[in-house]
């Protein structure tokens, strides 16, 4: 997890700085800004990939675009393996880093090349063209406001609120919709002005203003009627997803819970690495909800390090703390 933030439409690096400080939770080990006369981005970077050499923001060759990405990008060898056999040039190992050549080479489709969870923020410095991109399924958080010609964003909503960028007021018609749903569908926040980058979107702001459209959709195929090529089929899916990320540059650790779905990932990802390291996470004061007992039956038949922890009901203290960590 990291931390962007900035603005299209001006120079103004104590607002991104501010912006930074705020969200520094997200990514304690290095922080990195960039800015031009139309143009702030800044980053909290959480180091995963590329300890030593992947802070961002990253530029191409020419230093023309400059990107800051929370997410990782799970493809990144391949294509920066197919970008190399095209001249390009790198100074890390970072994910992030084929990002601006990727723009390079294909324009804002250059989107479509890339499998993970992210949200990106590009400077056109040629274009004067601001792009924010948000991940397939929305697993990355992307927040923005338009205002006054300029666009602002964020990983996260209390950054405009912080600065003052935007008012604390509520918009009534997202409350109603979350109070009947239990979530807010589109694109509309809880607070009048901050929208929300919807998944498989972009952002494009170019002269003051801005338009957005949908770069992926999921598409149904025909229903295959072989029930072992289903289940074959499932299973290659299932093996690559967590092949892919797997990679890592630090420690990794499976959180497992005595579903399936954790489990199976937990015997995919032990294939894959020696040795695994699993946590469950248990409930003493609430036994219907308590699965260590799944969890360790599992971690012992696949042989991981298993590490247990509990929750109590004196910690609901550290729930505030999470609702504002989230916001």
């Amino acid at each position: 997890m990291c931390g962007i933030c900035g603005v299209f439409g001006e120079r103004d690096k104590n607002l991104v700085l501010k912006m930074s400080d705020i969200i520094a939770h997200r990514g304690p080990d290095e922080d990195g800004y960039y800015e031009d006369e139309e143009c702030s981005i800044g980053i909290k970077r959480l180091s995963i990939i590329d300890l030593e050499t992947g802070n961002q923001p990253f530029s191409d060759e020419r230093g023309t675009f400059w990107v800051v990405m929370n997410g990782e990008i799970y493809n990144f060898l391949e294509i920066r393996k197919n970008l190399g056999e095209k001249g390009h040039r790198f100074r890390s190992k970072s994910d992030a880093e084929v990002i601006p050549h990727l723009y390079e080479e294909y324009g804002i489709d250059f989107v479509k090349h890339l499998r993970g969870m992210f949200a990106i923020a590009l400077w056109d410095t040629e274009r004067k063209r601001g792009i924010l991109i948000r991940d397939r399924l929305g697993k990355t958080p992307l927040y923005y406001i338009y205002k006054n010609g300029r666009t602002y964003f964020s990983s996260e909503m209390k950054t405009f609120l912080k600065t003052q960028i935007v008012s604390p007021s509520i918009n009534p018609d997202a409350l109603s919709l979350y109070l009947t749903l239990q979530y807010i569908p589109g694109e509309e926040s809880l607070i009048n002005g901050i929208k929300r980058l919807l998944p498989g979107h972009i952002l494009l702001y170019e002269n003051g203003t801005y338009r957005i459209h949908k770069y992926w959709d999921i598409i149904f195929e025909d229903e295959i009627s072989d029930q072992r090529k289903n289940i074959e089929s499932v299973r290659e899916l299932m093996e690559e997803s967590v092949r892919y990320r797997l990679l890592s540059d630090v420690h990794l650790a499976i959180t497992l819970s005595g579903g399936v779905d954790s489990t199976a990932i937990a015997v995919l990802a032990r294939r894959e690495i020696a040795p695994l390291t699993t946590i469950t996470i248990g409930y003493p004061d609430y036994p219907d909800y308590d699965e260590r007992k799944e969890g360790l039956k599992t971690a012992l038949k696949i042989g991981a390090n298993h590490i247990e922890l509990t929750l109590r009901k004196e910690d609901i203290n550290v729930f505030s703390k999470t609702c504002l960590a989230y916001g």
